[in-house]
């Protein structure tokens, strides 16, 4: 399997945001850190995007190779997934009639709230490297050798 396009997305470009340019509705130059403020909520929309693209590659991957072998693997194939996740944005209503008055107030990440007991959070792997930071005898380190596999 080859990705050839980055993937399509309804948030691809909100509000006409790119890497570089922020829309003319959100008067940058008068409120600098909500620019930035969507940029980086943007931008980690983006990354959960690609990263959800890779990972479903990985397991279209494996699922066609298995499909081809009469030997499956010495190993589980552990199934993992990223939470659904989008970018929302305050906005209120328009009654500023200055020369650059903006509707956005904030952005924000929502991120899926997952069901059942809380549990503390394993972070497998570093962002940096996919070597993981868990102990051999750590009763989760399968987990993590499987996502360094993939």
């Amino acid at each position: 399997m080859r990705l050839v396009h980055p993937p399509r997305s309804p948030v691809q470009y909100p509000l006409g945001l790119s890497s570089t340019d922020c829309h003319p509705s959100l008067a940058c130059h008068h409120l600098p850190g909500l620019c930035n403020q969507h940029r980086a909520v943007f931008e980690e929309c983006k990354l959960l995007i690609w990263a959800d693209s890779l990972l479903k590659a990985s397991y279209d991957y494996m699922s066609d190779f298995m499909s081809k072998e009469p030997i499956p693997p010495p190993f589980p194939i552990h199934q993992f997934r990223f939470i659904a996740a989008g970018m929302a944005l305050a906005l209120k209503s328009l009654d500023n009639t200055g020369p650059s008055p903006t509707t956005s107030r904030a952005a924000y990440l929502l991120e899926e709230v997952l069901p059942g007991k809380k549990t503390e959070f394993v972070k497998y792997l570093h962002n940096a490297k996919a070597i993981s930071d868990l102990s051999p005898i750590d009763p989760d380190y399968h987990l993590a050798e499987f996502l360094m596999f993939i």
